[in-house]
């Protein structure tokens, strides 16, 4: 994590106390219009305006994971960070994970969130930025959690592979606090419940120049020749 990144951590901590600015969006079943769930907040109320901008830069217009997916980005609307896109074979970003440095892509799991699930440690993603850019990832980990509360952006949450109970804000921070990393977030199915838990694909940045020299961590990368 950079210095940028731990000073504005610390400044939004103080300015709000921890839980009242980071929430989880719900990617499985959505809210009904109206309620709370369907109207999450922004997670940095009335400081928006003096907070730098997401650290993302251009905003992505499409995500390639070679043998895959291929598939387009649309950006969240303004003052509406709890927006996920309900069109199919579309993923959005979420904008607030890059005032961390985090480029975040979500998708209902019942449309391209089921994608997300094919993702393995080793596979290589390519974001194409709206300036012709590129960025190249390889994926690393895979976080899984349920949710108390399935319908909830503010539910706490049960980390299935040690138990751990942590809060929205504390799943916030430690999934999408570390910045310099790419994450794809859907929700987990059970018992016929489409937004039991949350799902987290963890994405480190591929420096190109090391890309070959990298293969031998990652095997499966062999079939992701660089273009």
């Amino acid at each position: 994590m950079s210095r940028k990144h731990i000073i504005l951590i610390i400044i939004c901590s103080l300015l709000f106390p921890l839980g009242s600015f980071s929430s989880i969006p719900v990617t499985g079943q959505r809210a009904e219009p109206g309620t709370a769930e369907s109207r999450l907040p922004l997670f940095f109320p009335a400081a928006q305006e003096g907070l730098p901008p997401e650290d993302g830069g251009q905003p992505l217009i499409r995500v390639k994971a070679e043998g895959v997916f291929s598939l387009p980005v649309v950006q969240q609307p303004a003052n509406n960070p709890g927006y996920v896109a309900s069109l199919p074979s579309t993923l959005t970003q979420f904008a607030l994970a890059g005032r961390y440095g985090t480029t975040a892509l979500m998708a209902h799991n019942h449309q391209a969130g089921a994608e997300f699930f094919k993702l393995q440690p080793g596979d290589r993603v390519d974001l194409q930025l709206k300036n012709h850019g590129k960025e190249s990832y390889w994926v690393t980990s895979i976080r899984t959690f349920q949710a108390v509360n399935p319908t909830s952006p503010y539910s706490d949450f049960i980390d299935l592979e040690n138990g751990n109970r942590l809060s929205a804000s504390e799943l916030f921070l430690a999934v999408y606090g570390p910045g310099d990393r790419l994450v794809f977030q859907t929700c987990l199915a059970k018992n016929g419940d489409q937004s039991w838990g949350r799902y987290f694909v963890i994405a480190l940045p591929i420096p190109e120049k090391f890309f070959q020299q990298s293969l031998v961590s990652f095997p499966s990368l062999t079939n992701h020749a660089v273009q």
